[in-house]
């Protein structure tokens, strides 16, 4: 099954911005384990919506351009529903040739969706801020934090499972002390993809890590960081 086939596709950028709730990235991480055309164009988004993340520059959009652009999101979305159900889907035909023309219409309308939220999230000083983290240079993957004022989550993708025995640690490091730790403990599915909530007090918080720790957590770092990510100031 290609992902024009597939009525979850269009999930792709909302779960690679950890746009989703928590059960419904739950959801489609599992979903793409099983769906072959949905993970393909996981992975073909994911370096252009990793980009956006590290260039859009953090300026609050104005409100009139804010209103604007969700007029147009609500607009596009009723002209979906009105026609039904199969209006955005390609046509029955064989072969990634003769639905790839359909099929990037839709990648494109996703980047665009992408593009919105990115600098929405980036920009309004009232919602929540995508960070970008920085993974270690024998690190593969890609990750961010996006946060709000009351904690944060972590999303990761492409990231690989801690050793065996062993479980990925969330630390929260002050201004001016050692990292502390948080009972955030995660692991990640088979295309290394997780999240995790952090629902800590951030004032003060100017780095999130994640290390790997044995199973249970550990009271201090016991590994370097595989990821960091500076927090904005609470």
């Amino acid at each position: 099954m290609s992902s024009g086939d597939c009525e979850r596709s269009e999930q792709a950028a909302a779960y690679l911005l950890g746009a989703l709730e928590p059960s419904e990235a739950d959801g489609y991480r599992e979903h793409l384990e099983d769906c072959p055309g949905c993970n393909s164009l996981t992975e073909q988004l994911r370096p252009t919506l990793v980009t956006l993340t590290e260039d859009v520059p953090r300026r609050k959009a104005p409100e009139r351009v804010v209103a604007r652009v969700m007029d147009e999101v609500h607009a596009e979305a009723e002209l979906l529903r009105a026609a039904g159900p199969r209006a955005d889907r390609p046509s029955p035909r064989p072969g990634w040739r003769a639905r790839s023309p359909r099929l990037l219409v839709g990648v494109g309308a996703l980047v665009t969706v992408a593009v919105v939220a990115v600098a929405i999230f980036a920009g309004s000083s009232s919602g929540p801020r995508v960070i970008q983290a920085r993974l270690s240079a024998n690190t593969p993957g890609h990750a961010f934090v996006r946060q709000s004022a009351t904690g944060a989550e972590l999303v990761v993708s492409g990231v690989p499972r801690p050793p065996a025995g062993e479980i990925y640690e969330v630390w929260l490091a002050p201004t001016h002390g050692s990292p502390r730790p948080t009972n955030a403990l995660f692991g990640v599915g088979a295309n290394g993809d997780a999240s995790v909530d952090v629902p800590y007090d951030l004032h003060h918080v100017k780095t999130l890590l994640v290390t790997a720790e044995p199973a249970g957590g550990s009271q201090h770092p016991t590994s370097p960081p595989i990821l960091t990510a500076a927090l904005a100031s609470a």
